[in-house]
């Protein structure tokens, strides 16, 4: 199906997609349509009356039922929230994201921040976040440098670093000696032909392959994208025939690790985040139940069409986020 055929449509909780097929579907369905609005209000789920959509495309039906199709409604027992590009841009906070936060803090809802980042240690992470005057603890932070770390240690492997220098502090500390372990990251501009070949030639003398994350690209400090991990990851492999094993996001094995720290079950949890490929696919994926696609940080038009799974919902930003959770609890 091509993207073409895709058309956004606004609900109480966000956009979903639908086909052009199932819009004219919906439309000669209008009896039946009204019938299961009226045994949804009937159960006491909310009804929303539509208004114009921001794009100017308009919809036949006049009543949304939540759950969307293919979503069912259940409890949430946890959230997952992406940093850069969801709670903070570069070095400025996103309006309303500490308030949001707080929110779901009040909400009861364990929280877990899963950040791809690999430039900066996890300190420094919770640094800047202090110093936009959000709280969080250090076991509700979760980044692939600390997962990588705990992956050294329990398969006896000494790391070769092709990091970004502000990242390896977090890998101090690491006896020397054991297996070799090529641990590929965000270099930056600190990457160069003689550092990426050292890296090739361990792994063809049998290094193990770790890598931080494969993201395609990031937002940079100027708003344009730039390219992330991913890449030189993927030449890597191309150049030794190996994949590589994937720390962060999109990896089941990252999400999956965040929701054991907190005890919640995949199929109770949400995850928020701007990367509509490495956060919510790949949360989907991984069984959350559900992931929203924010229009914050690296988003782009289109994104929610671009990948599989698909959102399951856009909104425009963390706080709109919440209240789409919030929404969702209080009727769960």
């Amino acid at each position: 199906m091509s993207v073409s055929q895709w058309l956004p449509r606004a609900g109480p909780f966000g956009e979903s997609l639908v086909t052009r097929e199932e819009e004219k579907s919906e439309a000669a369905k209008g009896r039946a349509t009204h019938s299961a609005a009226e045994g949804a209000r009937a159960a006491g789920y909310p009804q929303m009356e539509r208004g114009p959509h921001r794009s100017q495309i308009s919809t036949s039906r006049k009543i949304d039922v939540w759950p969307p199709p293919g979503h069912a409604l259940g409890m949430i027992g946890g959230v997952l929230l992406d940093l850069a590009g969801v709670v903070y841009d570069g070095q400025k906070p996103i309006s309303g994201a500490a308030e949001a936060i707080a929110r779901l803090r009040k909400a009861g809802l364990p929280l877990r921040f899963v950040s791809n980042t690999t430039r900066s240690t996890k300190k420094a992470v919770l640094g800047r976040l202090d110093g936009f005057e959000i709280s969080v603890a250090e076991n509700e932070l979760l980044t692939p440098a600390i997962a990588a770390r705990e992956w050294l240690q329990k398969h006896d492997c000494s790391p070769h670093l092709l990091v970004h220098p502000g990242l390896e502090p977090d890998f101090s500390g690491l006896p020397a000696g054991g297996k070799p372990a090529v641990v590929i990251g965000d270099v930056g501009e600190a990457l160069d032909y003689s550092k990426l070949n050292a890296a090739f030639r361990k792994l063809s003398e049998g290094a193990e392959f770790l890598a931080l994350a494969n993201n395609r690209i990031f937002k940079d400090a100027d708003g344009k994208p730039s390219l992330d991990a991913g890449p030189f990851v993927a030449a890597l492999e191309f150049a030794c025939q190996r994949s590589a094993i994937v720390l962060g996001k999109p990896s089941e094995d990252f999400f999956r690790s965040a929701l054991a720290s907190m005890g919640c079950e995949p199929e109770t949890a949400v995850m928020v985040g701007d990367d509509a490929e490495g956060d919510v696919a790949g949360a989907l994926r991984a069984g959350l139940s559900c992931a929203l696609l924010v229009r914050t940080g690296k988003y782009r038009s289109g994104d929610e069409q671009r990948f599989e799974p698909k959102p399951t919902a856009l909104v425009d930003d963390l706080t709109a986020a919440v209240t789409w959770i919030l929404k969702r609890k209080a009727h769960s």
